[in-house]
């Protein structure tokens, strides 16, 4: 098992974090990107101990040697590029640096990955890229497998850690057909997302990727839905055709829910017509999707 060790660094609300706790209910994967020599796990634990510049902070860095724990499980980081990210996931740090050993790096964070899903009793499906949150290319080499080893890898070892399963990954379960069972509560997350996927005749993965639906309670978008592995924006495509059958759309059949497409869905439900798809649409749009609605 890799080393791990504590060098916590204090956890400031507005300066290193936000305020309130983390759910902790992902674990998100990225890469360091710095590749000069000497840039391990310690060296990026004394960067966070002593003030990050880049405004950025994450609970642990992995290297071939030792994981080093930099902030508390609970503390709501700034690693994923959105508030949904930072407020629900634990984020894991691998060393790229150029007199590390990556492969061995890449099978520690499999073993602290799998301890921390263990942690919260949460199986592969809550397994993370940078990627899936924010749209950022990380983690950068296992996305592209230039050093080796690739995502597929990497997740198909989190998974045997988990279960003591060598098999390909299952797919995750289709949520159940029975209307009615989401929360109207103006959170466009992973059952949201499923719903949505469910009545459009989609794989079902509940998997938000790109800057996904939610970004907390505060602003949900819906710029850019895509699914994972394909960047299929064609459910915002039959929105906008329908809307302009409706005489209520006149832009191009994109793919892209921006201002317009929102005033012009808005405008369809009743609702303010002011571009934002904040949490009053959301609530709506689980209304109209636990009646089996689309548009």
């Amino acid at each position: 098992m890799v080393t791990t060790r504590t060098q916590y660094v204090d956890a400031k609300p507005g300066d290193n974090c936000d305020p309130g706790t983390n759910s902790g209910e992902y674990v998100t994967i990225h890469e360091t990107a710095n590749q000069s020599q000497g840039a391990n796990a310690k060296a990026h634990a004394n960067l966070q101990s002593r003030g990050n510049v880049r405004s950025a902070s994450w609970h642990e860095t992995v290297d071939d040697k030792e994981a080093v724990i930099s902030f508390k499980p609970e503390v709501r980081c700034w690693h994923a590029g959105t508030r949904a990210g930072n407020h629900r996931s634990y984020g894991i740090e691998i060393c790229v640096n150029s007199d590390g050993d990556f492969k061995k790096a890449v099978e520690n964070a499999a073993q602290r990955a799998a301890a921390r899903l263990k942690v919260k009793g949460r199986g592969i499906e809550y397994l993370r890229q940078h990627e899936d949150w924010s749209g950022k290319d990380c983690p950068n080499f296992l996305r592209d497998g230039t050093k080796g080893v690739t995502w597929a890898d990497f997740r198909r070892r989190v998974h045997q850690l988990l279960t003591g399963n060598t098999t390909p990954t299952p797919a995750p379960k289709p949520i159940p057909s029975k209307p009615g069972q989401l929360k109207v509560d103006g959170y466009i997350g992973p059952d949201s997302t499923g719903r949505w996927q469910q009545v459009a005749g989609t794989a079902v993965d509940k998997v938000i990727t790109g800057q996904g639906w939610a970004d907390e309670k505060y602003h949900v978008r819906l710029e850019s839905v895509q699914y994972q592995g394909t960047g299929d924006s064609s459910l915002i495509k039959k929105l906008q055709s329908d809307l302009k059958k409706f005489g209520l759309y006149a832009g191009k059949i994109d793919g892209y829910f921006g201002p317009n497409s929102i005033k012009a869905w808005q405008k369809k439900k009743g609702l303010k017509q002011d571009g934002y798809f904040g949490p009053a649409c959301a609530k709506r749009l689980q209304t109209d999707l636990n009646a089996g609605k689309l548009w």
